[in-house]
Order: structure tokens, then C-alpha cells, then sequence
């Protein structure tokens, strides 16, 4: 790792920033960041300058620090097991010295963890809704505690999953993910399994590619949370490998039945992570329930607080009991749409 992708990833954290808002205040592709942030891109002199100046540190020693120390490829080439080992261990130290942290051997974690019915399908196919709340608001309160205020909305989820749970985004503006299957809108590597472009376990990659803009970035980042947290212990466990999870434009949302468990189960708990159910309650004005929800009235804003697509919008209300009108994506009440 460069000396300016240590920097950079040690002033994120420190500074409680996210690749893509510091990407949209320099005026940078967030892809492009993401390549610096993780070693893969040496930036022109140009954009050292802008990150230095953005994080108020002195341009010329960023440059000079920056520069590639000569040899360096030709002893990576030489002794890449060597390098990649290094490369590990400093990862482990890094995340070994983050102070806030989701606890994934505290008692309270294996106590949901021994909770599933892990059924006939394997680890974890049948995870009750209620565990899945409970895991959103522990979520919610590790990340509350981490940021030492009130949440903000829309919530950052790349500062999410790296305060929570030590997990990497990379955005992938290179193509990886359509090499595999051009319908993949996400992917992550858990603990064991490094992301072959950065060489890094524990990392959640994001198709940055232009057609998926539509679908906000925050919803994928936190379905592979959901997947870290809800199901990779225990597939782990179950079957002895270290599987990779990841989420794809094909699964039709809109019908549950036909998704399967593990990944409703994800975006279930993306949907309970960005769109708390008293922050909803709040957003729309008090409405509880049962209520009707005209989603021509309430939907702009809901979107915009939360910062979330029309579709995640709907479910999640379609989830918590509401019955809407005007809806566009198939979850509105049939009837009440009908008859305006």
C-alpha cells in the first residue's frame, strides 16, 4: 500500500468521511478515488493537490510524499507473497486499532446467532423478521455510538459498514463485476476471501458502472452488510468454505416468494438500517401503520431524506403496513391505486 492510500484511508476514518463525499467535494470520479484509496492508481500531480488542500494538509509535502519509492514494482514482482502477507497483516493491524467495532464474538451476537433455524435448505434459511429488526437497530446503535451524535440522514452506508464492521467499498469502475455477470449490482468478499483486484478480504465492491445509478449505491452496500452479518458466520460454519454473497438486477423484489431467503433477508435488512421505522413514522407526518400513505404527496421527500430508489421506497412501506396510492414499482395497494 502507497503512502497516499494510507493517508487517505487513515483521514476517512479519522475524519468520519466516505470515498463518495469526499470524491463529490474534490470534483473526482468516485471510481477513480476508490483505485487511489486502495493502491491501485497513482493520481496526477493535479489531484494530490486538490486532496491535500481539501483535507487542509501542505500540497508539496503531499507530493513528495506520494511519489512511488524507485524499486518498488520490481520487489513486488519479485516477492508478491512476501508483499501481499505485509499487505495483510498491516489490514489486520488497521482494523485491530478501529475503536468501535460490531462485536461479532460478543455473547449477544452468538446468542442470534444460535437463535436461527437454520432449517432444511442449510444455514440460515428461515431467519425470523423480529432478528433481523434486532440486528438493524444494534446496527444503528454501534454506528450512533461510532459517530458520537444523532444519525443524519441520508445515512452514509460506506461510513456504515467500515465503523460497524470493519468491511472495505470499493467502487469497481473497471468492470470486474460485469466480467462475471453484467447483472451483478454488487459482490462481497468476506473474512477469508480477498477481492482479486485489491487483494483485500472483508470488502464489498459496487458495480459503479452508469446503467445502475438509478439503483442508490447505499441500498447495495448494506444488503451485503445484511449478508456479513445475517448469513456469512453460519454458511461458513455450515459448509466449511468461505462463500462470497452478491446482489443482482435479476431478483424481482416485488416478489418475495420467488427471491430467495437470503436475499430478501439482505435487502430486508438494508431497508430496516436506512429507513427506521420511527424515522418513517416521523417523515410521513406521524401516519402509523394502516394508514394511507398518497406516495404523490409523500413520496419526494421520502426519497430524499432517506436517499433511496422509488422501489426500496415502496417496499418499505408496503413492509411496515402502510396502504399507498400512486405507487410506481408494483408494491402500492392494487385496489386503492385503482380507484385513485
Amino acid at each position: 500500500m502507497s503512502w497516499l492510500a494510507d493517508r487517505l484511508r487513515q483521514l476517512l476514518d479519522d475524519r468520519n468521511l466516505s470515498i463518495q463525499r469526499v470524491a463529490n467535494d474534490v470534483g473526482i470520479d468516485r471510481s477513480y478515488l476508490s483505485l487511489i484509496v486502495h493502491g491501485k492508481r497513482v493520481p496526477s500531480e493535479d489531484v494530490v493537490r486538490r486532496l491535500a488542500r481539501h483535507f487542509e494538509e501542505d500540497e508539496e509535502q503531499w507530493l513528495f510524499n506520494a511519489r512511488e519509492l524507485p524499486g518498488l514494482d520490481e520487489v513486488r514482482r519479485k516477492y508478491p507473497k512476501a508483499m501481499t502477507e505485509y499487505a495483510r497483516k498491516a489490514i489486520k493491524s488497521d482494523r485491530q486499532a478501529r475503536k468501535t467495532r460490531y462485536d461479532l464474538s460478543s455473547s449477544s451476537y452468538q446468542a442470534f446467532l444460535r437463535s436461527r433455524d437454520d432449517g432444511i435448505g442449510g444455514a440460515g434459511e428461515f431467519l425470523p423478521l423480529s432478528l433481523i429488526e434486532v440486528q438493524a437497530k444494534d446496527v444503528l446503535h454501534v454506528f450512533r455510538e461510532s459517530m458520537g451524535g444523532e444519525l443524519t440522514f441520508p445515512l452514509d452506508a460506506e461510513l456504515i459498514v467500515r465503523k460497524v464492521a470493519s468491511l472495505e467499498v470499493y467502487y469497481d469502475g473497471d468492470s470486474y463485476l460485469d466480467s462475471i455477470d453484467r447483472s451483478l449490482l454488487g459482490c462481497l468478499f468476506p473474512d477469508g476471501v480477498p477481492f482479486p483486484v485489491t487483494d483485500q478480504d472483508c470488502t464489498v465492491v459496487v458495480n459503479d458502472s452508469e446503467r445502475f445509478r438509478s439503483v442508490t449505491t447505499a441500498f447495495t452496500i448494506l444488503h451485503e452488510l445484511g449478508h456479513y452479518l445475517l448469513h456469512y458466520p453460519k454458511d461458513s460454519a455450515a459448509t466449511g468454505s468461505r462463500p462470497t454473497y452478491c446482489r443482482s438486477g435479476h431478483v424481482a423484489p416485488s416478489k418475495k416468494d420467488k427471491v430467495p431467503p437470503r436475499e430478501w433477508q439482505a435487502s430486508r435488512f438494508a431497508s430496516e438500517v436506512l429507513m427506521p421505522r420511527d424515522k418513517v413514522l416521523e417523515v410521513l407526518g406521524g401516519k402509523k401503520p394502516g394508514d394511507l400513505v398518497n406516495l404523490k404527496n409523500h413520496g419526494d421527500r421520502f426519497r430524499r431524506i432517506f436517499g433511496v430508489s422509488q422501489g426500496a421506497m415502496e417496499k418499505r412501506l408496503f413492509d411496515l403496513g402502510y396502504q399507498c396510492i400512486m405507487g410506481r414499482c408494483g408494491y402500492a395497494n392494487a385496489n386503492l391505486t385503482e380507484s385513485g
